[in-house]
This record gives structure tokens, sequence and C-alpha cells, in this order.
């Protein structure tokens, strides 16, 4: 005895097997019943990583502070400073903000696989 596959089509374009023949193991089951559980601890991807890194740094007030002050600093008629010695020192606090950030992530890609 042979048994023919129906499908009944519904509105969402599921299909439904009615008198399949073919039998699925435990496991296939599971896979089609239940989706996969996954949770992540991670913040940032490669694509998001430097501007969200760079948004979270500017969360800290401290941050907002020094990069205004570097902008004030920039100005020729107040700075006595050049403009190298202004950003040099911003720009190493941020490098190494982003570099504990990115370390921090890496870590936690890790222990989520």
């Amino acid at each position: 005895m042979c048994l023919k596959k129906t499908t009944v089509v519904k509105e969402d374009f599921r299909r439904i097997l009615i008198r399949s023949s073919k039998s699925h193991s435990d496991d296939e089951l599971l896979k089609l019943k239940y989706p996969e559980n996954v949770s992540k601890t991670s913040k940032y991807t490669l694509l998001t990583f430097l501007p969200y890194a760079l948004a979270f740094q500017f969360t800290k007030i401290t941050n907002i502070y020094f990069a205004l002050m570097m902008v004030f600093f920039m100005m020729p008629s107040i700075s006595p400073f050049s403009i190298g010695t202004v950003i040099s020192p911003f720009a190493f606090i941020m490098l190494v903000s982003l570099l504990r950030e990115a370390i921090e992530d890496i870590r936690r890609h890790r222990s989520d696989w």
C-alpha cells in the first residue's frame, strides 16, 4: 500500500503534510518543532563595533568634556598649544578605551559559543 502525499496550503504559505510516508527521527522532529535556543551576551559585531563603541564612549561625561575642551583648544585664537598636542592625548585615551571594549566583547563572543 502506497501512501499518497497530500498538502494543504494555508494563507501564510505553510505546508502541512498529511499521511506522509516518510518517517522522521526524533532529532529531526525536535529541529522542526522548536527553534534553536541561543542567547548572545556580546554587544557588537564587526560592522557595528566602531559606531556603537564610540557612541558608548561619549555617554561618559568625562569623554564629552575632554572632546569639548579639545575643540576649544583647536581654535588658534584661544589655544597656546599646537593641534597635535591637543588631539594626541584624547586620541590615545579613546584608543585605549576602544581596545578594552574590543577585548571584552571578544571574550563575550567566545563565551557565547
